[in-house]
């Protein structure tokens, strides 16, 4: 199967546009952490509103803090900041603030004395963790599709989390049948929150279409197929991207060449070392050629030996006259032919 067909293909092996996919993953990953420890969202009331003019200075803040705190059930102390309208991030909220939260929620409409112990706001800590690290190693291996999933998982975890955890909390605390003791409470989202959430969405779509579009630009022109036995095509002309005149000499560093049959062509190939074999742009060697695929195979040297390895091309490669199953690598040996598609090259040691 071609590197493009694959749903997974490491980083390091994949086409442009998976890896200007799996780039945009990780920066919308990276968008989804500070999304985490920005200011994001709050509550405010008239109370906090008339009380704002009169705040100016963090000692006055912090007293008002410290009056709220003295008026609150044992156990829900920490939650005055939120009352008195001070921003809070998704991170203090679920580990901090949560579990305090609906502990006071429960006190102050049931009069009874709940575990304020936060196992809530801890596991939905997790999943976004465990969203965030997905996304990351999916982009790994290309499978940017997963990774555009848990980045709207993400997202929409923390959209739930304010709608759910915290705007729907307080909206019961404050609810009241007395008109004389309502509030007009609002729950507003902090600016920060809402750009990188939206950078996060925007830099994951864009990078799911990178991933599609440019991959269709680099497709494989496979007009050909020989897997099902057909032979059209086997006799066409081939020609390499590199024009240059055959070379005379090998360089001494060569471990070994390759020999284009009907061009004469040569190709070192230095001890140490990898090359790619294909018709895409990011083959070491490109061979200008339809029934050969991006990349088609690639054959690496170390300490003087080489090995040859399809890298799943649509119609083959062949050492002498036995094909190759793809991902395993065979020992190529002084004065063999490899054939890929219909492109005969010689190997010399």
């Amino acid at each position: 199967m071609e590197n493009k067909q694959k749903f997974a293909v490491f980083f390091s092996n994949a086409s442009k546009g998976r890896r200007w996919g799996a780039v945009l993953s990780w920066l919308a990953a990276m968008a989804l952490v500070i999304a985490m420890v920005v200011p994001g969202f709050s509550m405010k009331s008239q109370l906090s509103d008339l009380l704002d003019p009169l705040l100016a200075d963090d000692s006055a803040y912090e007293q008002m803090i410290s009056e709220v705190s003295d008026s609150l059930p044992e156990g829900t102390e920490a939650i005055a900041p939120l009352l008195a309208g001070q921003n809070t991030s998704i991170l203090s909220y679920l580990i901090k603030y949560d579990g305090v939260v609906h502990a006071y929620e429960t006190i102050h409409n049931e009069g009874t004395e709940p575990s304020s112990e936060n196992w809530a706001g801890i596991a939905l800590f997790v999943l976004l963790i465990l969203f965030i690290a997905c996304n990351i190693i999916f982009s790994v291996c290309t499978m940017n599709l997963l990774s555009f999933l848990m980045t709207v998982g993400a997202v929409a975890e923390i959209i739930l989390i304010y709608l759910l955890r915290f705007r729907m909390v307080f909206a019961a605390i404050w609810s009241t049948e007395d008109p004389d003791l309502a509030l007009t409470v609002s729950y507003p989202i902090h600016i920060a929150l809402i750009v990188t959430l939206a950078a996060a969405a925007i830099l994951q779509i864009v990078g799911l279409v990178l991933h599609y579009s440019l991959q269709d630009m680099e497709m494989d022109n496979d007009e050909y197929n020989w897997s099902n036995g057909e032979t059209e095509g086997r006799d066409l002309e081939t020609g390499l991207v590199d024009e240059d005149e055959p070379t005379a000499a090998v360089p001494e560093a060569a471990a070994a060449v390759l020999v284009q049959l009907n061009t004469g062509k040569t190709f070192s190939i230095r001890n140490n070392s990898q090359v790619i074999l294909g018709k895409g742009s990011q083959a070491d060697i490109i061979i200008a050629n339809p029934v050969i695929s991006r990349m088609h195979a690639k054959i690496v040297c170390r300490n003087s030996k080489c090995m040859l390895e399809d890298m799943g091309s649509k119609n083959g490669t062949f050492l002498n006259e036995q094909q190759l199953k793809p991902g395993v690598p065979v020992v190529l040996s002084n004065g063999v032919y490899v054939t890929l598609g219909n492109e005969v090259l010689e190997f010399k040691a």
